[in-house]
């Protein structure tokens, strides 16, 4: 309705059906790409928290197809699919309790996003287990804290400058009478490999 008013640029969330411009990055490949870092890490029993039945298929949806697609290439199977009431650290710390008490043996997760993540990391020390010895973690946008979290959390990272600069220009061509259809603009990412999955990887050039 909005969008018959103002132009209107949708930002990577619940953007699948929409007849607007949107930007985000490829959800299903970097889904793809972390679970196989944990797979490569040697991880077999790799969870989801952060799924979540009845949502949009975008992204969390496709993420979670991501996730499944890559352990079926190696020849695995979720070790369980854990839904989050809340999205935050809260939500994390309270997914991870029934994911340890569904699947003890599990030894890699994969979190929806960065906060979800800090509340597992808590959760998983609370339950004795250590990280990234007995489980390894990693979450989704590369929040500032998560550098910061003890280990440091390994994550999906946008490129969140290429994701400004994109939206900025979609959003003025249209101010400006544009009448191209819409467009669905796919910004870089990266997997940026900390120490809670067992090893820290070079930050990028020029930092």
């Amino acid at each position: 309705r909005l969008a018959t008013r103002l132009p209107v640029v949708l930002l990577g969330e619940n953007t699948a059906g929409a007849d607007l411009d949107t930007v985000a990055i490829d959800n299903l490949a970097a889904a793809r790409e972390i679970t196989t870092h944990l797979v490569d890490q040697g991880r077999r029993r790799i969870a989801f928290v952060g799924h979540r039945v009845d949502g949009p298929p975008e992204p969390g949806g496709v993420r979670v197809r991501g996730f499944t697609e890559a352990l079926a290439a190696a020849g695995l199977a979720p070790a369980a699919l854990i839904e989050a009431v809340v999205y935050d650290e809260a939500g994390g710390a309270a997914g991870v309790a029934r994911l340890l008490a569904d699947a003890p043996d599990v030894d890699g997760i994969v979190c929806a996003n960065d906060l979800l993540a800090a509340g597992v990391l808590h959760g998983l020390r609370a339950g004795g287990r250590s990280v990234p010895v007995d489980v390894a973690v990693t979450g989704w946008d590369d929040v500032p804290v998560a550098a910061y979290l003890q280990p440091g959390l390994t994550t999906v990272a946008p490129d969140v400058t290429a994701l400004a600069g994109a939206a900025v220009e979609r959003v003025v061509a249209r101010i400006e009478g544009a009448d191209e259809p819409w467009e669905h603009v796919v910004i870089p990412h990266r997997i940026v490999v900390r120490g809670s999955t067992g090893s820290e990887s070079p930050p990028p050039p020029g930092t």
